[in-house]
């Protein structure tokens, strides 16, 4: 019996130092920006020098119609700053595919690209929706001149909070590879998420109800 005891303390300790160790491998969240009802927040990864960035808001739309903008590439261009060449290059399912896009990245940095894979998860009653994304094993044979992208990881996540307000979430990680100054990825890192919200703001109205064959984009 003792014996018994003495190993479920044990557990109970490696438990608590893989707890201990995780939570400081993360600094906390520190409040960037609340412009526009948009808060930015970053934090440290431990062993990068990149930040970890976080955005969350309230607005107008349903959940459905925000799944439904997000599955739109049609209108990635208008949504996420600074991105082109948006193309689907593998489909597991409508809520499962691997994507390839570019990012424009201001001189003198190259401009990065990278293979995506999105995972969407809608609850039953369509009042919760969450998209995970990583870097995706689908893009090997895809041959530029930009610099790929290899370590990325978030997911968004929209949450009804009334008949027509949702509560959004996004939260990513991505080491831009290469040789990249500080002051352009600190600009980065926050500026073109709250742009991606203040564009899902007005586009989500506007877009969103319509499915992909519907689409006249303006």
């Amino acid at each position: 019996m003792k014996n018994n005891h003495k190993k479920i303390l044990l557990l109970i300790l490696a438990m608590s130092l893989i707890v201990f160790g995780y939570s400081q491998s993360q600094s906390e969240w520190e409040l960037k920006s609340d412009e526009d009802d948009i808060y930015a927040y970053t934090r440290n990864i431990e062993n990068t020098k990149i930040l970890e960035y976080r955005i969350e808001a309230k607005i107008e739309g349903s959940v459905p119609a925000a799944v439904n903008l997000m599955r739109n590439l049609d209108l990635y261009e208008k949504l996420f700053p600074d991105t082109k060449d948006h193309k689907i290059i593998h489909q597991e399912s409508e809520n499962e595919f691997h994507m390839y896009l570019t990012i424009d990245t201001p001189f003198p940095a190259k401009d990065r690209d990278g293979t995506y894979h999105n995972i969407i998860t809608i609850n039953p009653e369509y009042s919760k929706a969450r998209i995970e994304i990583k870097i995706s094993d689908k893009g090997d044979h895809i041959k530029t001149n930009k610099i790929r992208l290899k370590d990325c990881y978030g997911f968004w996540e929209f949450t009804k909070i009334s008949n027509n307000k949702i509560g959004i979430v996004h939260q990513f990680y991505a080491d831009p590879e290469g040789v990249v100054p500080k002051w352009l990825i600190n600009k980065m890192i926050v500026n073109n998420p709250i742009k991606s919200l203040q564009n899902m703001k007005k586009l989500i109205l506007k877009y969103g109800s319509k499915n992909p064959a519907q689409l006249k984009i303006d």
